[in-house]
Order: C-alpha cells, then structure tokens, then sequence
C-alpha cells in the first residue's frame, strides 16, 4: 500500500530535518532551542503515526471479534 510508504517518507524526511535543526542549535551552544526542536519533531513523528495506531487497532479489533 502506497499509504504507508508516504508515511514512512514523511518519517524519515522529519526525523533527518530535525536531526540537522538540532545539530545546528546544539553548535551554536543554543541547548534551551534544540531540546525544543527535538521535542517538536517526536510530536511530530506521534501525530504522522496516529493513522497507524487507528489501523493496527482495527485490524486486533478484526482478529478478537473472530
């Protein structure tokens, strides 16, 4: 399913942005800002996840109601 390559794409396009954002403030002895930039790209990655989340509890609500 195309649906979930997009997903994964997203994820490692966020996850390398983030990463190089965080590098650059931890260089420029910017601490306070790069924590930020950390934590704004995990709730990012938690919110690109939620669509999976929805589809794995539908497929175990599948497989209990069998």
């Amino acid at each position: 399913n195309y649906e979930y390559a997009e997903i994964l794409f997203f994820f490692f396009f966020i996850c390398y942005v983030t990463q190089f954002a965080y590098d650059v403030c931890k260089d420029s002895n910017e601490n306070a800002i790069a924590s930020q930039v950390e934590l704004a790209g995990k709730v990012s990655l938690l919110i690109l996840a939620l669509p999976l989340f929805q589809s794995l509890v539908e497929i175990v609500t599948k497989l209990i109601s069998l």
